[in-house]
């Protein structure tokens, strides 16, 4: 999958490929790897500059920038600056270079 912006209200992705967006924005966001498949585990990553919400659930995800009020980085995620405003949680083989809290707006 491939898309340079997405809006929505709710987002889900099951990752059954190696997807690339370039600006998600949606309320909830949720990013994980489909469970069946015979493509090596390396491919199934979702690649992204931008991800704002409230509340975002990502795995296997390569961001930029990560912008939520509720993160949860689980497992397999590469994210370069994470903001938050209420919690965030990082999965021990996920990797956050910089967190950043913002004050609720």
């Amino acid at each position: 999958m491939k898309a340079a912006k997405i809006n929505a209200k709710s987002f889900a992705l099951k990752l059954s490929g190696e997807s690339e967006i370039k600006e998600l924005h949606a309320d909830d966001i949720w990013v994980e790897k489909d469970k069946i498949t015979i493509l090596p585990l390396l491919k199934k990553k979702l690649n992204c500059n931008c991800l704002k919400g409230k509340v975002v659930r990502l795995s296997y995800t390569n961001a930029e920038i990560v912008d939520g009020d509720v993160v949860n980085v689980g497992r397999n995620c590469k994210v370069k600056t994470l903001y938050y405003t209420e919690s965030y949680s990082i999965a021990p083989n996920s990797k956050v270079q910089k967190i950043i809290r913002r004050e609720k707006e």
